[in-house]
């Protein structure tokens, strides 16, 4: 998971560098629709997917919270990001731009949809299965499998959806570095840094999925607590006479007791 991490930090770095060198968000709605999709369902749904991996310490309700809370932040920065998108597409005059040009656009589309019916209680393994203290353990058992191979799709389509966005916008925009070399080159160009996002984005969802489905990185159950065993300092020479004692003490007892319950029974 530290890995995986590391590679999230280095992707948000990548982000950031190639924002800033296209200019910052004030000039077009490419950047901070690019910003926000590839914080929110990479990075986020990254760190929430993976967080029954690191979070081994904490009880497993607050991890629970946790999923659930990153992945509704995830929700909303993801809607945003759509809707600045789609704002600047109908703001074009005279002819608004079609909203679903590419295969980006319905890829993008459905991540949000599945995104939105994966919290809901009865559908497709819904999260709310798990967050509700009355459901029960069977539903909650039943529905694990698919909630799990939901996310795991979501997660991996939201993947492909950045990785053919950003592909197109260096297509559009850097048509020269596709075709031909540029006069000028450098490694740290913005169309360089662009390029390497693709490639960041393509380990953090490998990585992503294997700490998901490999079981040995699964939360371990605490173990049983169990009240350590006092042993009594015994001197030397007193362990026959302490078992004599006992026994005397239990053949007695056990004399009397049938003694009493002869006279009971008389």
């Amino acid at each position: 998971s530290i890995a995986t991490n590391a590679v999230n930090c280095i992707l948000l770095i990548f982000v950031i560098i190639w924002v800033y060198q296209a200019g910052g968000f004030a000039k077009s709605a490419t950047e901070p629709h690019a910003a926000l999709m590839v914080t929110a369902m990479i990075l986020f749904g990254s760190i929430a997917s993976t967080a029954f991996r690191f979070a081994i310490s904490c009880r497993l309700k607050t991890v629970k919270y946790i999923h659930a809370g990153i992945h509704s932040l995830a929700f909303i920065l993801g809607s945003y990001g759509i809707w600045i998108k789609f704002d600047e597409k109908s703001k074009v005059k005279p002819n608004p731009k079609p909203h679903f040009g590419s295969l980006h656009s319905w890829y993008g589309l459905t991540v949000i949809i599945v995104y939105l019916l994966q919290a809901r209680k009865r559908l497709i393994g819904g999260g709310l299965v798990f967050l509700l203290p009355q459901t029960p353990w069977p539903l909650r058992i039943g529905a694990k499998p698919y909630h799990k191979a939901v996310g795991v799709g979501i997660y991996n389509l939201a993947g492909i959806a950045a990785l053919t966005g950003i592909l197109l916008t260096i297509t559009y925009r850097f048509p020269a570095t596709i075709l031909k070399p540029v006069a000028g080159y450098s490694p740290a160009s913005v169309e360089n840094v662009a390029t390497m996002i693709p490639v960041l984005i393509l380990i953090s969802c490998v990585m992503t999925t294997y700490l998901i489905l490999e079981t040995r990185f699964r939360r371990k159950p605490p173990p049983v607590f169990q009240e350590p065993i006092v042993f009594e300092d015994v001197q030397p020479g007193e362990d026959n006479d302490v078992t004599t004692g006992e026994q005397g003490e239990s053949n007695e007892n056990k004399d009397s007791g049938l003694n009493v319950t002869n006279d009971e029974k008389v």
